[in-house]
């Protein structure tokens, strides 16, 4: 299951949702994250990736 909700436009928007835990981190949401950067990252048409929590 992703803890993270994206909204790709110019500005990206990655949100993290575990607020059970306080937004934590651990191993998954690392790897999540990750991937979730390293994709937005190779996209031209993305300017601004803001990181931002429930």
């Amino acid at each position: 299951m992703s803890t993270l909700k994206i909204e790709a436009g110019a500005v990206a928007n990655v949100t993290l949702s575990r607020p059970e835990v306080r937004n934590a981190f651990n191993d998954e949401v690392i790897a999540e994250l990750t991937q979730a950067f390293t994709r937005l990252g190779q996209d031209p048409q993305i300017r601004v990736i803001v990181l931002a929590a429930t």
